[in-house]
């Protein structure tokens, strides 16, 4: 069946950032609730499985992928007093900008330049120099792929974690979030946790806050990863490991030095500098490749495929286990193979 709002065997190569060759059996772009609703009853008429695919900036794609791929593009941001409410297929980065610039709003710009939709921001609680989403969210509507019923979910009901939420646990692909509210300030507070940043700015830009916030964190977003147009990848592979005390102390006798930062009880330790120390910068795997410029991200050098990167992914998981103990954790989802047609 193909139609104005649902297109069969749809080429997804677009709908991801790594470029992987990828195509669904079903596809539709929810550009409102109502189209979103009858595309949710399309499906579930004729048993099909749900995947939901937004910019594709945190997914590895395999060839096929059985069902209906629903692509969230509802638009609109709503300004209610310090609070917005933001459709969820509005581009991260737009939001941004426009709470700084047309909203006079604050608190996001340490999360400027990430990419993805806001509707996936809460699901990976993504984070910044010292900011995540869960700072400051209120609220968000999402809809049971299985009853079709519109829930609302505040801080608490979502559990948010270290690049995690109740999304990614107990209701994983269970639900298509339509709505996110933020709650912001109409007063600026800079975060400079991080000296690179606080570097960056430097402390006579501080007159301009946020926009040299903002500014700062674009640059030293440039400096450090390569740009998915040209080089196709998904940002941060890894996250960050977060370890015991005890294990951080042992590691650090016998190492030396690691980098990372007290949490508590337990550490976080940077993955990229574990990856860099087993010398993985420039390794390949087919068209799959660790990144020269970061050895956080891997990135389709040409034709890439799904096998590609997860066999890559799994050397690097496995090197970094046999070497320091630690296991590695990817931020991207990796789509089930068993779902393809």
């Amino acid at each position: 069946m193909e139609s104005e709002l649902i297109k069969s065997d749809f080429d997804l190569t677009s709908f991801n950032t790594l470029a992987l060759p990828s195509r669904a059996q079903y596809f539709c772009k929810a550009i409102d609730q109502e189209t979103l609703m009858q595309a949710l009853l399309f499906a579930k008429h004729r048993g099909l499985a749900i995947s939901i695919v937004a910019s594709g900036s945190n997914v590895v794609l395999p060839e096929k992928i059985s069902g209906l791929v629903i692509n969230p593009g509802m638009q609109g941001i709503v300004r209610k007093g310090n609070r917005l409410r933001v459709a969820a297929g509005v581009l991260w980065d737009h939001l941004v900008r426009e709470s700084i610039y047309t909203s006079g709003l604050f608190g996001l710009e340490n999360l400027s330049g990430i990419p993805g939709t806001v509707g996936a921001a809460p699901i990976q609680n993504i984070g910044a120099y010292g900011i995540e989403v869960a700072d400051r969210f209120k609220a968000l509507s999402a809809i049971d792929l299985r009853t079709l019923e519109q829930h609302r979910f505040d801080t608490d009901t979502c559990q948010f974690g270290y690049r995690s939420s109740i999304f990614k646990k107990a209701l994983t692909d269970q639900f298509i979030i339509i709505e996110v509210e933020l709650a912001l300030g109409s007063q600026p507070v800079p975060c400079l946790d991080y000296v690179e940043l606080e570097q960056q700015v430097g402390p006579q830009k501080l007159q301009d806050y946020p926009r040299a916030i903002r500014d700062a964190v674009l640059q030293l977003r440039q400096q450090k990863l390569p740009d998915p147009r040209h080089r196709p990848n998904v940002g941060s592979f890894f996250k960050n490991p977060v370890i015991s005390v005890s294990e951080y102390d042992a590691l650090v006798a016998e190492l030396g030095s690691i980098p990372g930062h007290s949490e508590g009880d337990t550490w976080k330790v940077s993955a990229a500098w574990l990856i860099d120390q087993l010398d993985f910068k420039g390794h390949r795997v087919g068209g799959a490749q660790v990144s020269n410029q970061h050895a956080l991200v891997i990135e389709n050098v040409g034709g890439a495929s799904f096998s590609d990167i997860l066999t890559l992914t799994r050397e690097v998981q496995t090197a970094v286990q046999e070497n320091y103990r630690i296991a590695l954790e990817p931020e991207p989802v990796f789509f089930n193979p068993s779902r393809q047609i």
